[in-house]
């Protein structure tokens, strides 16, 4: 790991704004706390793929993460138990169109 990457083991069971306190939108603009991607797909146990968002790193960096969201549903409790997210670091390919 370099300076300012999280190990993945130390996401796992974490909520996301313990995580990334501050979310941003494509276009540079915060989250609400209450509004970050997650909260809707979550509480309607929806999937989605591919969800651009802007995170600062432990040292300041910003970095650009593609997530997807897929609930763990339980058809006995007619409701999700969890939900598995992953992260893709797409940075450079944003850094890369910005210059186009």
């Amino acid at each position: 790991m370099t300076g300012g990457q999280m190990a993945p083991k130390t996401l796992i069971g974490q909520k996301l704004p313990q995580v990334f306190p501050s979310i941003m939108k494509e276009d540079g603009t915060l989250y609400p706390e209450d509004e970050t991607p997650l909260n809707g797909f979550l509480s309607a146990n929806l999937s989605k793929e591919n969800i651009v968002m802007g995170v600062y790193q432990p040292g300041g960096e910003l970095k650009w993460l593609s997530m997807s969201v897929q609930p763990l549903y339980d058809p006995d409790l007619d409701s999700s138990l969890s939900s598995v997210i992953s992260f893709s670091d797409i940075t450079e390919r944003v850094k890369a169109q910005e210059t186009i």
